[in-house]
């Protein structure tokens, strides 16, 4: 940052130099030294604003095989499960999450993007040693989330903040007036922290549980009054969360599709078409999964006999089944299309994994941490017992 500096005041005063003054004299307030002035000021900007910014993105990660640990004393009593759930709630409100824990032992990670950082949280009754495992990609934040996680610490417990003495107030001499004391500054509230899954710590949200899929479907209508069945067959794409909304795409062709009477469509000889699927999926026992569906969507094709095309409307209203075995599902459905025809629909495809499921499947990959034993003490030999005399 002090190179920085002293590279935009050495340019700045460039401009102000004796020489430029000089030039200005000699050709007066011409426009052309007006814009080589206003040109320079903009480069000696653009080079200090560059030299700051990659000044600021270069800060090393902290050295904490050489950073003492921080050690919070704890001013008042507490049993030992209340300071580990204070630990605990502190964690959650500051979004980081409990990766491990052990008797007296808690270590907690907090993911952003491009960042990992662990501390290592050792309590007893009356303190914490916070020691730091992991910064990567943390650089100069690392102090700070490491202070804020100890004030919300600090907060649970209903502990004074650390830089604030709780000494008696001093007494004042005759005819001099005491100060007042220093009141403790309020912890600011936290936000309600979101619901996260315990494993990867990641926000329940709908976009890290909802996956992607893909399928082959195919269905057939009875249309009531027409000749023979309308086969279908459809490829779907779409999300699907396990509980909860989600949506498809279809483009699907049918032969022998009825026309609408009552809107002057006569049937065709066959049609392709597009559909939108929305869906309300209910986990039940696993691998079943339950969900109404409404689709909309238009089919095109030539009329029998003079073969002139016309659009038909679909608006479909149906129930269906879906089973999981791993990321591939079949589903099945049934209902009526536009009121008045039952269909029959099978589907099967593949669906890719959530952020949460993948998160939970890079974690189980990981190598697990070895628990240190420790050396067994050796046994004293036994002096061999002399025997009784005869």
């Amino acid at each position: 940052m002090q190179v920085t500096t002293r590279l935009c005041t050495l340019l700045h005063n460039s401009v102000r130099s004796p020489t430029a003054l000089a030039l200005q004299q000699r050709f007066g307030s011409t426009r052309a030294f007006a814009r080589g002035m206003k040109f320079h000021k903009s480069v000696v900007i653009v080079l200090c604003l560059l030299g700051s910014g990659c000044w600021q993105r270069n800060v090393p990660d902290p050295d904490l095989s050489s950073t003492p640990p921080h050690v919070l004393a704890l001013r008042y009593d507490h049993e030992a499960a209340e300071v580990r759930q204070g630990i605990v709630d502190a964690i959650v409100k500051r979004r980081w999450m409990v990766e491990r824990e052990a008797p007296s032992e808690i270590v907690t990670r907090l993911m952003k993007t491009g960042v990992t950082v662990r501390l290592r949280l050792e309590y007893s009754t009356d303190r914490i040693v916070i020691t730091g495992v992991t910064a990567l990609g943390a650089g100069r934040n690392y102090d700070k989330w490491l202070s804020n996680l100890e004030q919300s610490i600090l907060a649970e417990l209903r502990e004074p903040a650390p830089s604030v003495t709780s000494e008696p107030k001093p007494v004042a001499a005759a005819g001099t007036e005491a100060r007042p004391a220093v009141e403790a500054a309020p912890v600011p509230e936290e936000p309600p922290a979101p619901i996260v899954d315990p494993v990867t710590g990641l926000a329940l949200t709908w976009a890290n549980r909802a996956s992607f899929f893909i399928g082959a479907r195919g269905s057939l209508g009875v249309p009531p009054g027409a000749l023979g069945f309308a086969p279908s067959f459809a490829i779907e794409l779409g999300v699907a969360p396990p509980t909860g909304f989600g949506f498809g795409l279809r483009a699907l062709y049918m032969s022998n599709p009825p026309g609408v009477p009552f809107l002057g469509i006569a049937p065709t000889e066959y049609g392709f078409g597009a559909l939108a699927d929305f869906r309300y999926y209910v986990e039940t026992v696993d691998p079943l999964i339950l969900y109404p569906t409404i689709s909309a969507g238009f089919l095109a094709g030539p009329t029998r006999g003079s073969m002139q095309n016309v659009a038909i409307p679909l608006f479909n209203l149906g129930v269906g089944v879906k089973l999981k075995f791993g990321n591939l599902f079949t589903t099945f459905e049934f209902g009526v299309s536009g009121f008045t025809i039952p269909f029959l629909a099978l589907n099967v495809g593949y669906e890719s994994d959530s952020k949460i499921t993948k998160e939970q499947r890079r974690i189980e990959a990981l190598p697990a941490r070895a628990t240190p034993v420790a050396p067994v003490a050796p046994v004293a030999p036994v002096a061999p017992v002399a025997p009784a005399p005869g």
